[in-house]
């Protein structure tokens, strides 16, 4: 009985002491998943984040808070700014920081214009929620400086001017382009059509002259299509871009031409495991093809004999065979 005792008060001991051990480290383990849960919970907010867009431009963006979403506070913040650069009567030095017990406030004079808080100080990357507010504040403050300055009658004079200027430019260089173009499609016609008739002939009217011709020059069609666009595209960016009120969209522009290239890129990419697979299936199927050929030539010519197999029956065996390994 005392034995019992003995071992019995040891084994609580022991217990208490893995206890002791494990406790912790459940407790560590909640802590490290519930920190991941919100590393991705923020990295999913800061995903969401909207521009404030002034002038045309992106000024920063912001993250969507418990009251707000990104994308409405992004529209209010913007109205907000633009409001004030359209008063004249506005010093943007009067836009200033001020701090309260949970946020900090960016305004002007009295009137708020937006609040700051922590998760907008992690999502600028910045130490703290009053430094990001100074900030911003100081972007605000040159947004609505460059606001004013790109409406002034000197700047919209100057900008007119380029536009002019350009669309000349622009003129000019589409009439270069449609003379170079009409040499080129007199010498490709000479050129080609004089090749691709020896081709014809020697091919025994196999490769038909007119066909090859209509090919070339849709190709050649499709080339000159895409440097219209190109200058065009190129012009109508830069006009875009010489206006505020217009600005905005010529970055949209942009986002158009390259965003679906940028897709088309990415898509071919991740296909060429897919496309070396085939290539290489390809060249198994054709050498396996190419053995069995000479397997079904060789019994065909009875140099294989196969017992209750009649050589005629070689070939169209073959075709059997061939059509299944191709269609599976």
């Amino acid at each position: 009985m005392m034995r019992w005792k003995k071992y019995s008060g040891s084994g609580l001991l022991l217990l208490s002491c893995l206890l002791y051990l494990a406790v912790p480290s459940l407790a560590l383990a909640q802590n490290d998943k519930q920190q991941s849960f919100y590393d991705e919970a923020l990295a999913e907010q800061f995903a969401k984040a909207e521009p404030v867009i002034i002038n045309g431009e992106e000024l920063f963006k912001v993250v969507g808070i418990r009251a707000y979403s990104a994308k409405r506070r992004a529209r209010l913040l913007s109205k907000r700014i633009e409001a004030i650069a359209a008063d004249p009567t506005i010093d943007p030095e009067t836009i200033a920081v001020r701090d309260e017990d949970n946020h900090s406030v960016i305004v002007q004079g009295e009137n708020p214009i937006t609040n700051i808080f922590e998760m907008d100080a992690q999502y600028q990357g910045l130490d703290n929620r009053k430094s990001t507010a100074e900030a911003l504040a100081i972007l605000i403050q040159e947004g609505i400086k460059n606001y004013r300055l790109d409406r002034t009658p000197d700047s919209l004079r100057k900008n007119i001017i380029k536009a002019v200027s350009r669309s000349v430019v622009l003129v000019v260089i589409l009439l270069l382009v449609t003379l170079v173009f009409r040499l080129a499609d007199r010498w490709l016609e000479r050129y080609f059509k004089r090749r691709i008739k020896k081709l014809e002939a020697k091919s025994m009217r196999v490769v038909q002259a007119e066909q090859v011709w209509k090919v070339v020059s849709a190709f050649f069609q499709l080339i000159k299509a895409i440097i219209y666009l190109g200058i065009t595209y190129f012009f109508v960016n830069f006009v875009l871009t010489l206006f505020p009120w217009t600005r905005y969209i010529a970055k949209q522009l942009l986002h158009l031409v390259i965003d679906p290239l940028q897709s088309m890129a990415l898509g071919f990419i991740n296909y060429l495991p897919s496309l070396f697979f085939l290539v290489i299936l390809d060249l198994v199927i054709r050498y396996l093809l190419k053995v069995m050929h000479g397997f079904f030539g060789a019994i065909s010519l009875g140099n294989i004999p196969l017992h209750s197999f009649e050589p005629e029956w070689a070939w169209p065996t073959y075709r059997i065979v061939r059509l299944i390994v191709i269609v599976f």
